[in-house]
């Protein structure tokens, strides 16, 4: 089944915006696209969509993504897909990066309980 409603565009459950392949035009991203989501251990593999943020780094990369590439919205936004809002790192640093923010959070929720 296609799934072309829409330009092919939905929103899954978890708030990110996802893409049919089958809705990409361009061939050779498309295909790029597809070895991508058979790269890696996780993703929409069976439904044949993509998360949007994922075929914008690919288009900048010019390459497949592969296991362990993990695509940050730097902003916090999952709507906000321009390149110059994400940026590609290793899932190592990106779980690091959570923690620090979730440390902090903690901080400044328990400095106002105080008050």
């Amino acid at each position: 089944m296609i799934w072309n409603w829409n330009g092919g565009i939905s929103k899954s459950s978890n708030g990110y915006i996802l893409k049919c392949i089958n809705a990409i035009e361009d061939e050779n991203l498309a295909n790029l696209c597809r070895e991508s989501v058979k790269n890696r251990s996780y993703g929409k593999r069976r439904s044949g969509r993509i998360y949007l943020h994922q075929i914008e780094m690919i288009k900048k990369l010019g390459r497949p993504l592969v296991k362990g590439d993990v695509i940050h919205h730097v902003d916090g936004n999952k709507e906000n897909n321009h390149i110059s809002n994400l940026a590609l790192m290793g899932q190592g640093d990106h779980i690091r990066q959570y923690k620090a923010l979730l440390f902090r959070v903690k901080e400044l929720e328990e400095m106002m309980a105080i008050k």
